[in-house]
């Protein structure tokens, strides 16, 4: 349990909600895939990574890896 951090107060959270919080994950893209994926993103008034995370949901639940409900990303409002 050293791993997790303090919180104000000086206590670690519960290991249930560390577990709630999103992944952060780094990968490296093509410099066109990148610009393709900007320009789609502000067109549809999103973020990048909720385009992207948007774009990665969609397939995984197409495929069967992953239920429609699990993850829904929002737009920005406008």
């Amino acid at each position: 349990m050293k791993d997790r951090p303090l919180l104000n107060g000086g206590q670690r959270p519960t290991l249930a909600a560390v577990e709630k919080k999103d992944r952060r994950l780094s990968i490296r893209l093509p410099a066109a895939v990148l610009d393709a994926l900007t320009r789609a993103a502000d067109a549809d008034r999103r973020t990048v990574g909720n385009l992207a995370v948007k774009i990665l949901a969609d397939w995984l639940a197409r495929e069967g890896w992953l239920a429609t409900d699990d993850v829904v990303p929002r737009r920005r409002r406008p």
